[in-house]
């Protein structure tokens, strides 16, 4: 073996550091998240911050899919069941993934392309029959979805080896995250998912990466957890582990005081509680999934989101008021589309069709829902007429009525206290009245992390730019203005 070093450590040096750790070293589960993992460079680089981070006790790193692979696998998926060239979109789709995921293995030290080959025939063993029968089934949908961390794992398994510490790739399956719930929004039954001792005893003699976003059901079929569902896979196994910490490796160091593609001066925030955060989701915010801490409330867990590096957010359950922050959040105009089943003609196969459609037209669909009575999801409300247009063009989709509910453009601060602070309330509507906006009147949720208003699409960006300066000002820390 090469002798890669490892913050000054030979592969034997670490190796000594780590192996047969003391019961009494703390065990910590790190969460690779997808937009860190894009190119060749990229997995050398995190297994040498993993080594590094095995040295310090037991570890479990639960892995996203290589960045855009989740969204390359539904669209191939999708293609299947379209008629004429479908069958050829999905099968170029399928090669390019797999020269991608052989590209980035040859990265690796020692590492052969068996894992990565192995899955793809698996995968195109999906595929093989599906345009002849109209597409995949949902089960099907489901699986091909679970792929991307399927090849990822056993790919940053080898890179932590060549980085010089032991380590295994474990799937779903085997740690037995039993699934629950519809197939592509489901979540955990952590009642019924214990880690198996033997899995248990090996995390003190290497890393086990597993795959995050799935689980799988009673009856062996995957269970999605929904975008971003890694955070939540590693969320349940730092409860179901006991584990002392849990870091959330992203390619931003935490939350911001706003969205920095839309406010470039926003800044970072160094501590959040569980509400907060809750509140942030459900204003928009994207950079944790809604559901990650909630098998870790009442437990003394260890939150940090940001960078490998060790800079970032804490995360804690409850935080002191008088420690205040503030963010600014806002979610555009959205419309969410629904479909009744009895209106889509020819089942999951005429689903498939029309969500294929959809994406050929460069429609942003997401939060797809699909039960037995409906199909749902949302898109940008500008985005609306290309739906009608596409419904209209091919009529075999739905029959005539179509429901859409509208959600307005909104904008609200987040933060302990903020909704008891009169202060702030009379600052946002005078920042809304400064640049024209006409907001509803400022709610406050129950709470108290929470104050926001709707206003209209055109008022969306302006006002977001102008309460953020208002708040903020200056360079002064995060905090109440």
């Amino acid at each position: 073996m090469t002798s890669t070093r490892v913050s000054g450590l030979t592969d034997n040096d670490t190796h000594r550091r780590w192996r047969g750790p003391s019961p009494r070293q703390p065990l910590g589960v790190v969460k690779v998240g997808g937009s860190l993992l894009r190119d060749r460079p990229d997995l050398p680089r995190l297994a040498d911050a993993i080594a590094r981070r095995r040295c310090e006790g037991p570890l479990l790193v639960v892995v996203s899919a290589l960045n855009g692979v989740t969204d390359a696998l539904e669209r191939a998926a999708l293609y299947a069941a379209l008629p004429g060239v479908g069958k050829a979109r999905a099968a170029e789709m399928i090669n390019g993934l797999e020269r991608r995921h052989h590209h980035v293995a040859e990265s690796i030290p020692q590492t052969n392309g068996r894992p990565v080959a192995t899955l793809f025939r698996e995968l195109r063993a999906l595929f093989a029959h599906a345009h002849d029968r109209g597409g995949l089934a949902g089960a099907e949908v489901a699986r091909v979805m679970s792929f991307g961390e399927r090849l990822a794992a056993p790919l940053l398994a080898a890179a932590i080896r060549a980085a010089g510490v032991d380590a295994r790739a474990i799937d779903s399956e085997e740690a037995g995250l039993r699934g629950i719930g519809q197939r592509d929004t489901g979540r955990l039954d952590l009642a019924g998912c214990p880690l198996p001792a033997a899995l248990r005893q090996e995390l003190g003699e290497r890393v086990l990466v597993l795959t995050g976003f799935y689980g799988v059901n009673r009856r062996g079929e995957v269970v999605l957890f929904g975008r971003g569902g890694s955070d939540y896979t590693a969320g349940a196994m730092s409860a179901l582990l006991e584990a002392s910490s849990l870091e959330l490796w992203k390619d931003v160091p935490g939350f911001m005081s706003a969205d920095p593609r839309a406010v470039p001066a926003a800044r970072w925030v160094p501590l959040l509680s569980f509400s907060e955060v809750s509140s942030l989701g459900r204003l928009g915010a994207e950079t944790l999934h809604r559901a990650c801490l909630e098998p870790l409330r009442g437990r003394p867990t260890r939150v940090r989101v940001g960078l490998c590096d060790g800079r970032g957010t804490q995360i804690v359950e409850r935080r002191d008021r008088s420690v205040g922050a503030v963010v600014v959040a806002g979610r555009s105009r959205q419309s969410v589309v629904r479909l009744h089943r009895t209106e889509i003609v020819g089942g999951s196969a005429s689903v498939q069709e029309l969500m294929a459609w959809l994406h050929e037209s460069e429609v942003a669909v997401r939060d797809v829902k699909s039960t037995r009575n409906s199909l749902c999801f949302s898109i940008p409300h500008a985005h609306l007429h290309l739906v009608r247009e596409i419904l209209r063009r091919h009529p075999s989709q739905a029959k005539e009525r179509l429901e859409i509910i509208d959600r307005p453009a909104e904008i609200g601060l987040v933060g302990e206290g903020v909704g008891d602070d009169d202060r702030l309330s009379d600052r946002l509507v005078r920042c809304l009245r400064a640049v024209g906006a006409n907001g509803s009147p400022v709610q406050r949720c129950a709470t108290g992390a929470e104050l926001r208003t709707v206003l209209s699409e055109d008022d969306h960006l302006p006002a977001l730019l102008a309460v953020h300066e208002a708040i903020f000002g200056g360079q002064g820390a995060v905090g109440h203005a």
